[in-house]
């Protein structure tokens, strides 16, 4: 019943930019698989879409500031969710759906 947490770690660098590394480690987590066993990809993913995190506003402070009720699901930005919607209705229309 006892084991270390961290099973595995994921590290994401660039020399381009700050910018470059946070889309290098969101396309990697994006690709990782873990079953099994619970995990934090999706709050990290999360964590990687916020804008004081991307400008490196990282404080010790930053979980209790932009978090404060605890995670409960990633958000999606407006362009995320239309183009969502564009392939939601696009898999209903091959399936028949519409």
């Amino acid at each position: 019943p006892f084991y270390d947490p961290i099973l595995s770690k994921v590290i994401s660098y660039s020399a381009r930019s700050r910018g470059h590394a946070i889309r290098g480690l969101g396309s990697a987590l994006d690709q990782y698989l873990l079953k099994g066993v619970q995990h934090n990809v999706p709050f990290v993913r999360d964590v990687l879409r916020n804008r004081d995190f991307v400008k490196g506003y990282t404080p010790t402070s930053f979980i209790g500031e932009h978090y404060p009720d605890g995670f409960s699901g990633g958000r999606l930005s407006k362009k995320e969710t239309a183009e969502f919607a564009v392939i939601a209705r696009e898999i209903g229309r091959k399936r028949g759906l519409l």
